[in-house]
């Protein structure tokens, strides 16, 4: 009779008691999802983060590259005209100035002579060039002359320089990269394996 009362009231309760079991253990993993949640949205938000980062690095240090360039280009320039940085070779002769760059700096480049041999009247006039020290190795800086404006032009390697950012101007097939800083104005192209500064 006891054992019979005993089941009849361990019966009646346990309905209800299993019901509330069966719900705990049920909203358990959804309890635990929903702490995870914030991890996994951190998560993703990470991944983006880093995946955007590392989509943007490659143009972040070619325009790092292309200002360290500048900046060389400019400081040069100023040095020139302040007397600091004298020309090496004095030669209104593209050829001659070309002659002597070759065998100084680790890449062929020719200033272009069609003005000198067709006898027309140059707007810039070439004065000479010297060597500069740039990315453990030397450019050549190239000095002009238009009227009383003193105007020179860096020429490196495109493998140490390149050029980047700006107002970008194509024309016949190269595009010229135009800013103005530090009260100059910079052009900056690259073609044949050369990047060209002119301030």
């Amino acid at each position: 009779m006891q054992a019979a009362e005993m089941f009849s009231s361990t019966t009646a309760h346990a309905p209800v008691r299993l019901r509330k079991r069966i719900a705990k253990v049920l909203t358990r993993p959804l309890q635990s999802a929903s702490h995870r949640a914030p991890n996994w949205l951190a998560l993703v938000a990470a991944i983006l983060l880093i995946a955007t980062g590392l989509l943007l690095l490659p143009r972040t240090l070619r325009q790092s590259r292309a200002n360290s360039y500048i900046e060389a280009a400019i400081a040069a320039h100023r040095s020139f005209l302040n007397g600091s940085l004298p020309l090496e070779i004095q030669s209104e002769s593209p050829s001659v100035v070309t002659a002597w760059f070759a065998g100084r700096v680790p890449y062929n480049f020719r200033l272009p002579s069609s003005a000198e041999e067709s006898g027309h009247e140059q707007v810039y006039r070439l004065t000479g060039g010297r060597l500069v020290n740039y990315k453990d190795g030397y450019a050549a800086l190239v000095a002009y002359q238009v009227q009383q404006q003193k105007i020179s032009l860096l020429v490196s390697s495109s493998k140490s320089a390149v050029a980047a950012g700006g107002e970008e101007v194509p024309s016949g097939g190269i595009v010229f990269h135009y800013s103005k800083q530090e009260s100059s104005n910079v052009f900056t192209w690259s073609t044949h394996g050369l990047t060209y500064a002119l301030i």
